[in-house]
């Protein structure tokens, strides 16, 4: 079973280089979507059964497969963020409370998705996701939630973390999140 990581590098505002790491958790958040799509794949079946992040399920073509790589300022998919506690539960679907991307109160500013190529060492296989956050607002935001979702004609949620202690983005600042998928070959 893959196991992923997640990495946050903090970018400080004052002098704009990136800091020491600050945080590593080793996640558990596979949900059920990307089984499914995994399965699916191996079954040759071209129009899984997915529950978009509306809650809605949905026949998708794998002929785009799930595109991650997100455009700043769309927060629909790619790498995103949220405020919500609640534990996962196998069949989740989306963020519990996602932060909506724009500069007004309560807002994060999305950079673009980027995917990495796979990178093999000794006997493990990796790719990291990344994107960055910036606080345009006048107050500091919490990240409880991370999730990696998909957009083929809809947005597919794949995992979903709870982060504990909250990271926080002071106001006028930024930070940059890495989710790494590693297993072992």
């Amino acid at each position: 079973m893959p196991k992923k990581s997640c990495y946050v590098n903090i970018y400080e505002k004052s002098t704009k280089r990136a800091s020491e790491l600050k945080f590593v958790k080793t996640s558990d958040s596979f949900v059920k979507n990307f089984f499914s799509f995994i399965v699916t794949s191996y079954y040759g079946i071209t129009s899984p059964n997915l529950v978009d992040t509306s809650g809605v399920s949905r026949a998708l073509s794998l002929a785009g497969l799930l595109p991650m790589c997100a455009a700043a300022a769309d927060g629909s998919y790619g790498l995103q963020v949220g405020t919500g506690s609640a534990e996962n539960v196998y069949d989740e679907y989306c963020l519990n409370s996602q932060i909506v991307s724009g500069a007004l109160s309560g807002q994060l500013y999305y950079g673009s998705t980027k995917v990495s190529v796979p990178v093999v060492a000794g006997n493990e296989i990796s790719f990291s996701v990344m994107r960055t956050f910036l606080n345009f607002s006048d107050v500091s935001i919490p990240i409880t939630e991370l999730a990696l979702t998909g957009k083929s004609g809809y947005s597919i949620m794949v995992l979903r973390d709870v982060i504990s202690p909250a990271i926080d983005i002071p106001a006028g600042e930024g930070k940059t999140i890495y989710t790494v998928v590693k297993t072992t070959i």
